[in-house]
């Protein structure tokens, strides 16, 4: 039976979602949605449920606006994914999404054999498809607790794999990268790093850049200069332009323009490590980028280290840890209460480097994404067969 769900649904599913959640995934959901309430991006939300019944699952999509059906008290599966707002410069709707949530919302009382499974995956992936799809949406991504349970098993038990295993190969999502949530906590009595580190790094400098269109175009000029070769997320910058990209890190609700950076040698700062000592690094081009955002305010107040990229002349120096030290002191001068990271489990040098720089892993998550054909293509297809 299908359940279209409003504002007032989706808080009611809210708890049976954080049930079947790890409690730090249950906290990044709570804090994507508190920011989407504040950022008043609520009415891009679309909201899926179905309910499994004797008959095939169908579903049906709406916004959290749309206030149709019964009080959805049935529901077995649900998905929220966010639609990731407009282009900066062109206010043009954005081709991305994410997906929030995607699993059981009910009492699990009665689990799923394997063919239900089936069934409502691939009826949740018919209706998302056509919904985001008719939105413009070309790629979404979601990104889940790899050691998240599912909740809903299979015929005996057989099928106890994680949700991703089950959901996102059902919705027919590939598989990105695995990352580590990493946290640094300002107040724990065994972090002094940035107590003493120096007030200015004497190695690299950060400029805040401008918003402008035309600067930032320098700058994703910049940021496609630190995806050579780069170990975190490789996958991405294959699927989606650097522009795309930074699309998205400004549609979020946590979005900081003042905190997008260019790292600049500083003048006469001598390359760390070098096997010449007294060699200095070029001054010609930028050395890195460093992308920071606030979350939440005081308390709890956190910045992320949303991305950290160096450029491939300045590589192989520790500019990294120079990176990560500039980071601290911006978060130290915004009163945050942590510095929160994600990485790549395959970027085994910066996990090295967070680690000895005191960051703690919290969470890890599997990221998967989807492909989507546009509307007209899929016509034109159908037209031609």
């Amino acid at each position: 039976m299908v359940r279209i769900a409003s504002p007032e649904a989706l808080s009611r599913l809210l708890p049976r979602m954080l049930d079947s959640l790890s409690i730090a995934r249950g906290q990044m959901l709570v804090d994507q949605l508190n920011a989407i309430v504040e950022s008043k991006q609520l009415g891009q939300m679309v909201v899926l449920t179905a309910e499994i019944s004797a008959s095939a699952p169908t579903t049906t999509a709406a916004s959290p606006g749309d206030h149709h059906g019964g009080d959805s008290s049935g529901d077995t599966v649900a998905i929220v994914v966010l639609q990731t707002g407009r282009k900066l410069a062109t206010q043009e709707p954005l081709a991305t999404a994410n997906m929030l949530f995607a699993g059981p919302v009910g009492d699990g009382t009665q689990p799923l054999g394997d063919s239900e499974i089936t069934a409502v995956t691939r009826a949740l992936a018919s209706n998302l498809d056509e919904v985001l799809a008719n939105s413009g949406v070309r790629f979404i991504q979601w990104a889940h607790d790899v050691h998240q349970q599912n909740a809903i098993h299979g015929d005996s038990g057989k099928n106890e794999n994680t949700v991703p295993d089950i959901w996102a190969n059902g919705l027919g999502f590939q598989r990105l990268a695995e990352l580590v949530y990493m946290s640094w906590e300002f107040d724990r009595a065994d972090n002094t790093r940035a107590e003493t580190l120096p007030a200015q790094s004497s190695i690299i400098a950060l400029t805040a850049i401008s918003q402008a269109p035309e600067r930032l175009a320098n700058y994703c000029e910049l940021v496609n200069r630190t995806y050579t070769a780069t170990l975190d997320c490789p996958e991405l910058s294959e699927l989606l332009s650097t522009e795309s990209i930074l699309d998205g890190y400004r549609s979020s609700p946590a979005y900081s323009p003042d905190l997008w950076f260019e790292a600049q040698p500083m003048p006469g700062a001598e390359v760390p490590g070098a096997e010449m000592p007294g060699a200095e690094m070029p001054r010609e081009i930028a050395a890195g980028c460093l992308i920071l955002a606030r979350h939440g305010g005081p308390p709890g107040h956190a910045t992320e280290i949303v991305y950290m990229g160096i450029a491939p002349e300045y590589r192989g120096h520790r500019l990294g840890a120079e990176l990560v030290a500039q980071a601290y002191r911006v978060a130290r001068s915004e009163k945050s209460d942590r510095l929160i990271l994600a990485v790549d489990t395959r970027n085994r040098p910066a996990r090295a480097a967070y680690d000895a720089a005191g960051f703690v892993p919290i969470l890890s998550e599997e990221v998967w994404c989807k492909r989507l054909l546009p509307v007209k293509i899929e016509a034109s297809k159908n037209e031609s067969t």
